[in-house]
């Protein structure tokens, strides 16, 4: 289906006289569910100058004006309809089309329900502000976007990647054990790699994290998404903590359990939210007393 990307752009008023009340009224504070409804009002209304003066720079100077306009012109879609459903972390976004490439830079993951052509379908597309208003992307070939089945310049996504968008980026934060009167700063790193059709998981700390014997950095063993499936447990090896199971549910509760960290066996339970972590943190040390800790993270 036609997903949507986007970037940031100058704002010009809209070919017809209501939806371009609707604009200039968001030209102050704009947002991308206002733009996303905004653009899915001309999508419907096949209100081509709208979707033409809101196309990212990097598309016209990519595809060309003169073929911009030619597919702009094609996409009436009475059916177009976009709602959000969760915004995700905010980074460069690289636009492909013709063989060449741009990077927009500031472009934030956002997770859509979009209907197209009477195609219904969960994907993620990229928002970026700038200058308080924002532009979108598509690849200005005809039948290369428009088909409901095929590509899109935000490229086809699982339901997997879509439901992990608002989750993914950088975040960076503190542990302390609370017993023992320690502690470090600590970065975790999530990404998808789309090529490979993982969720990669990197961290960074300082401190005895977890009982370990000296700051480090480590990335974790990637997990497929084909294989993920929603509630059930994720398993690996962390060559510094041992093996550990995460367990997690629909309100946010996740579960780490490492039986054989470095000082025993650790148990992180915590809530994550789209762009912060609240955890705590129980060990029970070999010799059998325990020891608590926190962990705070936000996303940068």
């Amino acid at each position: 289906m036609l997903s949507l990307v986007f970037g940031a752009w100058v704002v010009s008023s809209a070919s017809d006289p209501s939806l371009a009340g609707a604009i200039s009224k968001q030209t102050s504070a704009e947002t991308p569910r206002s733009f996303l409804a905004a653009l899915a009002g001309a999508l419907r209304k096949g209100d081509t100058r709208f979707l033409f003066d809101r196309l990212n720079p990097a598309v016209l100077y990519i595809d060309g004006s003169a073929s911009c306009h030619r597919y702009l012109s094609t996409l009436k879609d009475s059916t177009a309809h976009i709602e959000v459903l969760g915004i995700g972390s905010t980074g460069p976004y690289l636009y492909k089309s013709r063989g060449r490439s741009a990077t927009v830079a500031g472009t934030t993951t956002v997770s859509v329900l979009e209907t197209l052509h009477g195609v219904t379908g969960v994907t993620a597309v990229h928002v970026s502000k700038h200058d308080g208003h924002y532009t979108w992307f598509t690849w200005c070939v005809a039948g290369k976007a428009s088909a409901p089945s095929s590509a899109s310049a935000s490229g086809v996504v699982s339901l997997e990647e879509a439901a992990l968008a608002p989750y993914l980026g950088t975040y960076s934060g503190t542990w302390a054990d609370t017993r023992f009167n320690v502690g470090g700063s600590i970065t975790v790193v999530v990404a998808i790699d789309k090529p490979n059709q993982t969720l990669d998981i990197s961290l960074t700390f300082t401190g005895p994290l977890f009982g370990a014997p000296a700051p480090g950095t480590e990335s974790l063993p990637p997990i497929s998404l084909a294989n993920m499936t929603f509630g059930s447990p994720i398993t690996g090896t962390s060559a510094i903590f041992g093996p550990y199971t995460v367990t997690y549910n629909a309100s946010g509760t996740i579960k780490v359990t490492m039986p054989s960290c470095p000082p025993g066996s650790c148990t992180l339970t915590g809530t994550l939210q789209p762009g912060k972590f609240t955890g705590t943190v129980a060990v029970v040390l070999h010799d059998g007393s325990t020891s608590q800790g926190t962990v705070n993270l936000t996303r940068e």
